[in-house]
Parts: C-alpha cells; sequence; structure tokens
C-alpha cells in the first residue's frame, strides 16, 4: 500500500511504490499506532510543503478542503454519519487553518475568539454557509494578496466560529481529532520526503 509514481530514465518507465499512508483505510488507521508530532515537528513539515507547492497552490488545496468537507456535511444530513470522514474532513479544515495563519503571519491572538453564535438548530445549514463563505475569502486574498489580507482573517474567523461547533454536534472525540491529524501529518511527512505532494 503507498503512493505509486512512474520514473522515466532512457526510454523506459519504472512503477515505484513508496509506504505513504492511503487515505481510503483510515478506519485501519485509527486503530493502529501513529507516531505524534511536536508543533515545532508540524511547522517545519508544513513549511517544506509549502515550499514544494507554492502559496497560491495550497490556498487552492485548501479550498477544495472546505469543499469536502461541506460534501461531508451534507452527505450527512441525507444518510447515515460517516464518522471517520467527518473526523477527517475537520482535522483538514483545522490543517488548512494554520496554513493560511503561517502564509498570512497570523497568530491566534489576532483573530476573533471562538464562540458559538450559531443556534442548535440551524447548525448544518449555518455552517456550510460559513464553510462556503471561507472558501470565497481565501479565493478573494489569492488575487489580491496584501489587499485581501482582511478577506484571510475574515475566512479564519468563520472557521474559528464554526469547527468547534461541527465538532460539538457530531460528538467527535478529541483523542479522534489528535489521533487523525496525526495520521495526516505522518502522510504529509512521507510525501515531502518521497517527493510525491501535489
Amino acid at each position: 500500500m503507498g503512493t505509486c509514481v512512474r520514473k522515466y530514465s532512457r526510454g523506459s518507465s519504472k512503477k515505484i511504490c513508496y509506504g505513504v499512508i492511503p487515505m481510503n483505510n483510515l478506519k485501519e488507521y485509527m486503530k493502529s499506532d501513529v507516531p505524534s508530532y511536536s508543533k515545532k515537528q508540524e511547522r517545519e513539515l508544513t513549511m517544506s510543503a509549502l515550499n514544494m507547492l507554492g502559496e497560491d497552490k495550497y490556498l487552492t488545496i485548501c479550498i477544495e478542503e472546505l469543499a469536502e468537507l461541506n460534501e461531508v456535511i451534507t452527505s450527512n444530513t441525507l444518510s447515515k454519519v460517516d464518522y471517520i470522514h467527518t473526523v477527517e474532513e475537520i482535522v483538514d479544515v483545522m490543517f488548512c487553518m494554520d496554513v493560511i495563519k503561517l502564509i498570512c503571519g497570523l497568530s491566534n491572538s489576532q483573530l476573533k475568539k471562538k464562540s458559538s453564535k450559531i443556534k442548535k438548530k440551524n447548525v448544518l445549514i449555518t455552517s456550510v454557509r460559513n464553510i462556503a463563505k471561507s472558501q470565497q475569502n481565501i479565493s478573494k486574498y489569492i488575487r489580491w494578496k496584501k489587499d485581501g489580507y482582511d478577506k484571510a482573517v475574515d475566512a479564519l474567523n468563520l472557521l474559528n466560529e464554526t469547527i468547534p461547533v461541527l465538532i460539538d454536534f457530531f460528538k467527535i472525540k478529541k483523542k479522534d481529532l489528535e489521533k487523525m491529524r496525526n495520521i495526516k501529518i505522518k502522510r504529509l511527512e512521507e510525501r515531502v520526503m518521497y517527493g510525491t505532494l501535489h
């Protein structure tokens, strides 16, 4: 299991597979031991990934992650809640929030404190709206850069309000968030190391 890439050399090609954690078997990985990472290690890996991809591409990935979270929220309202997939997408968005803070040079103290203004009966609708608005704001930041700085802050403030409410609504355990984050960081580490980040 892992990521496979095709290496070309002197007119021939060879398929090489690396041991990257596949995301299609997360239930098994959630049961296994995964190393934990310090904030410093996580930051260094994130910076390496940013250097490999560039800010615009990474921010575009963040927009995609927000869309995937909206898709999961919608799916959860239409059918049985997929707990692991929900945890995965929330962790992806939380990681993207950290990336945006890094890119913009923001600290948590510069953002609004988390609040739960979202009314219980409107959690899902308001969350989907806030996530869509965050996507728009990140897109505007990509286009306007320094002039769009406020849009990045707006996106983070909306997500700061929304993510804790979703965690509470879907009854997601803190230990599951931490484990999933470590799985994602391990995967990022391997992809950076093997050069398969794209």
